[in-house]
């Protein structure tokens, strides 16, 4: 075999090797390129369902809760009104006999408007889902929120040592496990009795779920019903005969439930607060409005509610809520 053949055989060869390595590499690029193409299809496929599973949430978050959440903040705004309305009251010696039945139009104004806006929050939870959470922040700072409001009836010897009333919380180490209707002079309702007694708050008329208006809170109070009755006997004691000297427990719980109904009525607006900004708001808050909740001139025997709600909201908030990032 000639020089010249032999390097003709290699020519051709390595013409073949290159050809097969080319197909080979076309092949593995065309494969590539299909693998990618379809990885791209799937994850387009999978951002538009994402796209519209966070459309579809929000929708139902706008149309099931905002409304509720516009209502819980009306409500909330009432709320307020009344505690600022018994601090006054009280500073004019204005509530004497108000406080001895819960017939009476005040007690059942009262136990109606700050009982209201936890009926709400329960309407509320039913609604919410942890998809709520995740794609609107500001839902989960809220519900924070409401939470305290709504577990706070139960705290009521976390409360009393805030303010240093030891001998409540000796009594409340005792007696926190039996029924507040047992208790005597118990400042505070176990949940499961909160629970009842909201549940009255709540119709349920052709499985349509919806807070009762004042009339019909009325019409339930003159029906006779052993199971009304019974229920709201609970927050009918705790406020008996109420006064924030003879109750310092529960004049606290509703100094610390006025910090939280501000927020809240705040919630129908825009421009809301931002999880950092909650311990600041709160000093400013009772800065700023003390005398508002002012039950006496004596100014000393007023700090001591306004820090022991200030300190079982702060420590309430860092305990209980979970960081919320600020919205950009």
């Amino acid at each position: 075999m000639t020089t010249e053949t032999i390097i003709a055989l290699i020519g051709v060869a390595s013409s073949l090797i290159v050809a097969i390595y080319s197909s080979l590499m076309a092949n593995r690029n065309e494969k590539k390129l299909e693998l990618l193409k379809s990885e791209l299809e799937l994850n387009k496929e999978e951002r538009n369902a994402r796209r519209d599973y966070e459309y579809e949430a929000k929708k139902r978050l706008y149309q099931e809760y905002e409304p509720l959440l516009f209502q819980l903040s009306e409500l909330s705004e009432v709320a307020l009104s009344r505690i600022e309305g018994i601090a006054k009251n009280v500073k004019d010696g204005l509530l004497t006999e108000q406080w001895s039945k819960i017939e009476n139009n005040y007690f059942k104004e009262t136990i109606y408007k700050l009982f209201a806006p936890l009926a709400v929050i329960k309407l509320i939870q039913n609604k919410l889902t942890i998809v709520d959470f995740n794609i609107e922040s500001e839902v989960s700072l809220q519900y924070g929120l409401m939470k305290i409001l709504y577990f706070s009836y139960q705290e009521d010897g976390k409360i009393s040592r805030y303010i240093n009333d030891l001998e409540y919380f000796e009594d409340w180490k005792v007696n926190h496990t039996k029924s507040a209707d047992e208790v005597e002079g118990r400042q505070g309702i176990a949940l499961g009795e909160v629970d009842k007694i909201v549940d009255l708050f709540i119709s349920n008329e052709e499985n349509q779920k919806r807070l009762i208006d004042y009339g019909e809170f009325e019409d339930l109070l003159d029906s006779n019903s052993e199971k009304v009755k019974s229920r709201l006997k609970t927050a009918e004691k705790m406020f008996l005969n109420f006064h924030p000297e003879r109750k310092r427990v529960l004049w606290t719980l509703l100094l610390s439930h006025a910090a939280i109904l501000k927020i809240l009525t705040k919630s129908k607006s825009k421009n809301w607060i931002s999880q950092s900004e909650l311990p600041k708001f709160i000093d400013n808050f009772y800065d700023e409005n003390k005398e508002d909740f002012y039950f006496t001139d004596v100014e000393d025997k007023n700090s001591q509610f306004f820090e022991g709600a200030k300190m079982y909201l702060k420590k309430s908030i860092k305990k209980k809520m979970k960081a919320v990032p600020n919205k950009a």
